[in-house]
């Protein structure tokens, strides 16, 4: 710990442009200070002046607080203005107070001061036991506390000795510290305890278990004496699945031409609220670097601005490779105890409490987002009535020309995010979010439970869970930029990973279809099976189509009577394949000039491999499902922003 004058002698730091003060003659600075006063610029902001920071840069910060959510000190730091360790460093001076910024030892922790409320803005005063045993006041005073703090020690100067002053960051980081306990378990437990039926902590009830029982036997039952009623029976089955799938994707292309942006009307910087961002890492420390230059061009004022990073508490170099890239407001480092389930939803509800925004945004660690992207959800929050509860900004791959799977997957994308999303949108149905670019108004985020820990693809559960709740979801123009697995055994993993989310979705939301139709009514549960189970369905079951359709053709080659029967059999497994594919294609076609990717049109040829590999993705979900459920397994991501197209 420091003590007395940080900087002896006038020094200025070496990372400051300016001196921080001068040591001006006591009657001239009286003289300042009282025109300061008569200006009335507020207390945690009027002794900067002696430090050399000019009365005009103290009235626009001024000026800026109080028409927004931050004080005058909390602007000038974001703005970069002043760093936060000179603030409090010059305060300290200010106050003839030590000043000591290192991290605080929980341990040493006896407790904090004035905080009845137990929330982190009011954590300001935090009592500390020295080496000594005695105890010391760390504080980092806002404008309330500061007037009073300065008030108390004119009143009782002997306590100075045990006073010191330190950062918002450090204070916020004990605040953090000392409650992991209740915040690990409401990010745990929460949904859970608000609304245990959309919970996937139970992968499957005891009634579906019964059920997937009884379909098991039947099918065992149907194959050793009803084989050829049983082959016709599926078939009906998955080409009504089929056929939703082909609808939907069919209907979405030739409305994508209706769809089309809204122009936005720019709002004033006073008018803003705070906007929230939350980015969940885990082994991203290659990543870092290029997030934050990312995040950092976001057209938002950054004194309305909080970014939390957040980090598992066991992933030292992701944890170290924040520290040393982020200096101050509006980044936070966020640490997540490492508990189970280790999963992204988890994290994120770790993080959630400590947002102080009216509206938030998650992105992933390569997310590239447009800088006009918060601004355009923004607007369109306002212009709605307060039923628009999620944006799903539109993601483009960035590295689609670097592999014959990433440019499938860019296809994939454009058709999915520029054509379906939209559509549903449009038709203000049922939208399963991408898992990342969700734009969310906090407070109806907050009353729906926010993530489910346990499902591994949190966003599509979402979507859903909102649209059973009455709230809608839209999408966006401005886009994010997003790296696609430029490996197999990557894609494969990640896929697994969705499908098995999408299975876990579909068990939630299916254990009272009553209720689900109840909820969502018959039109947007018609919607929900042709998005989601179609989803499921045709992934499930295209590979048995495939080996269907060359069966029967080898059978009616062979065969010199064939029966009419094998002739049906083949032109629905004809039509299932060809038509999905076509649907599948149009609608990327249609997209891909508007995601500036019109020259994979070519690579279309791809599609029937593509979806072999979807469906090998899919069953190995089903197997995860079944035997590690809430594993979260890691997509690695290569490829620097630096190769944004």
């Amino acid at each position: 710990m420091t003590s007395g004058d940080p900087y002896p002698d006038g020094a200025q730091d070496s990372s400051c442009t300016r001196p921080l003060y001068t040591k001006s003659d006591p009657e001239v600075w009286k003289r300042i200070g009282h025109r300061i006063t008569e200006r009335l610029l507020p207390e945690d902001i009027a002794f900067l002046h002696q430090y050399g920071i000019s009365y005009r840069t103290l009235k626009e910060a001024s000026v800026k607080s109080e028409t927004g959510e931050k004080s005058a000190a909390e602007i000038m730091i974001a703005d970069s203005m002043i760093s936060e360790v000179d603030y409090f460093r010059c305060m300290a001076h200010y106050l003839k107070l030590p000043f000591d910024n290192t991290e605080l030892d929980i341990n040493a922790c006896l407790g904090e001061l004035a905080n009845a409320s137990n929330k982190i803005d009011n954590a300001k005063l935090i009592l500390i036991r020295g080496a000594d045993q005695s105890s010391f006041v760390y504080t980092s005073p806002n404008r309330r506390i500061l007037i009073e703090l300065r008030r108390f020690l004119e009143k009782y100067p002997a306590l100075k000795k045990r006073t010191v002053i330190t950062t918002f960051t450090n204070s916020r980081r004990m605040f953090i510290a000392r409650r992991q306990r209740p915040l690990v378990r409401s990010a745990v437990f929460s949904l859970l305890q608000k609304f245990p039926t959309y919970s996937a902590k139970t992968t499957i009830t005891g009634l579906q278990s019964a059920v997937l029982i009884f379909i098991i036997l039947a099918l065992v039952i149907g194959a050793a004496f009803f084989s050829k009623a049983l082959v016709i029976a599926l078939h009906m089955v998955a080409s009504i699945f089929y056929l939703l799938c082909i609808w939907v994707r069919m209907a979405a292309a030739f409305d994508y031409c209706s769809i089309h942006t809204i122009p936005q009307q720019r709002a004033d910087d006073k008018e803003l609220p705070v906007y929230s961002v939350l980015v969940a890492l885990y082994q991203e420390e290659n990543q870092i670097k290029d997030l934050i230059n990312s995040l950092s061009n976001l057209d938002w004022p950054r004194s309305k601005l909080e970014i939390k990073l957040i980090c598992e508490g066991d992933d030292y170099a992701s944890i170290n490779a924040v520290k040393a890239a982020i200096h101050g407001l509006p980044f936070e480092l966020v640490i997540v105890p490492p508990t189970l389930p280790r999963t992204k939803p988890k994290a994120l509800n770790f993080a959630f409490p400590l947002c102080t925004g009216r509206y938030l945004v998650l992105y992933d660690a390569e997310d590239r987002p447009h800088p006009g992207q918060l601004r355009e959800a923004y607007s369109r929050f306002c212009d709605d009535g307060g039923k628009l509860a999620c944006l799903q900004a539109p993601l483009v791959i960035h590295n689609a020309h670097h592999g014959w799977l990433p440019s499938l997957f860019a296809i994939e994308y454009s058709a999915l995010f520029r054509g379906l999303l939209p559509t549903l949108a449009k038709w203000k149905t049922p939208i399963p979010l991408g898992g990342t670019s969700n734009h969310f108004r906090r407070s109806i985020l907050e009353k729906i439970g926010a993530w489910d820990p346990y499902n591994v693809t949190e966003d599509a559960d979402l979507g859903i869970r909102l649209s059973r709740m009455g709230f809608l979801t839209g999408t966006l123009q401005y886009p994010t930029y997003e790296e696609a697995p430029a490996h197999l055994s990557s894609w494969i993993r990640q896929r697994t990973r969705w499908f098995k989310g999408w299975l876990q979705t579909w068990l939630v939301h299916m254990r009272h279809p009553i209720k689900l139709c109840r909820d969502l009514g018959w039109y947007n549960t018609f919607i929900f099976h042709a998005v989601i189970t179609g989803m499921i369905v045709s992934a499930l079951s295209h590979p048995f189509f495939l080996v269907s359709l060359a069966a029967t053709i080898v059978h009616i080659s062979s065969a010199q009577n064939v029966e009419v029967f094998y002739y049906v059999l083949a032109a629905v497994d004809i039509s299932n394949i060809l038509f999905g594919y076509l649907a599948f294609s149009v609608l990327a076609w249609r997209t891909l000039p508007v995601c500036g990717h019109k020259s994979l049109r070519p690579k279309l040829i791809g599609v029937p491999l593509y979806w072999l590999l979807i469906s090998i993705a899919a069953w190995r979900a089903v197997w995860h499902l079944i035997r590690r459920p809430f594993e979260w397994e890691k997509t690695t991501h290569l490829v620097s922003s630096s190769k944004v197209e």
